[in-house]
């Protein structure tokens, strides 16, 4: 436990800068290659395996606990970094709807309550004027995430887009209140008035 809160209190400033902690990890090897040599020296075999299979079967133990949120940590990287970083964005970027709307099928195949992939899919519906489609990514994006806005912004412009200006008015006010400084939704409101 000594050792875990001194790795924290080393590395937590410095854990988004790997090139300034080398020197820290080098005390660390330093150290472990100084205790294996001693270990060798006095001939401490039996007292060594016993750490090294103790330190084995904890590293198993923590690993085998912890398995499925590895796993789907995996995929959430897998399907953020392969089908909507580097496909469903910048093909919306382009205004290319239909072939980001395929990328965050896939994206969602995997991670199916991926919220940034169910608002750039609604999104790219809307686009396309498939604002059934459209409202369905956005309720679910609300009930997955109702304390940010997007999912809130999103129905209020769908309906702006249908010229339900009363149906329009709620969900905008309340995406203004959850992100009081998104421009575009007061402009919205605004011009509601």
């Amino acid at each position: 436990i000594g050792v875990y809160l001194s790795a924290c209190l080393l590395f937590l400033v410095q854990s988004r800068y790997r090139t300034p902690a080398a020197p820290y990890l080098c005390l660390f090897a330093g150290n472990a290659i100084y205790n294996f040599i001693e270990i060798l020296r006095d001939k401490k075999f039996k007292s060594f395996s016993v750490s090294l299979m103790l330190a084995g079967t904890l590293f198993f133990l923590s690993h085998f606990v912890f398995k499925d949120e590895i796993a789907r940590q995996d995929r959430w990287q897998e399907a953020t970094k392969t089908h909507y970083q580097m496909g469903a964005r910048p093909l919306y970027g382009r205004g290319r709807y239909e072939e980001a709307i395929l990328e965050l099928d896939r994206c969602l195949t995997i991670i199916p309550d991926f919220v940034p992939g169910l608002n750039l899919r609604g999104k790219a519906y809307a686009m396309l004027g498939e604002y059934d489609k459209a409202q369905m990514d956005f309720k679910r994006l609300i009930s997955l995430r109702p304390r940010t806005s997007q999912g809130y912004r999103g129905m209020g412009f769908i309906y702006l887009l249908q010229d339900e200006r009363d149906k329009a008015r709620p969900y905008l006010t309340k995406a203004l209140i959850l992100s009081p400084h998104d421009r575009k939704t007061k402009e919205a409101l605004e011009e509601m008035k």
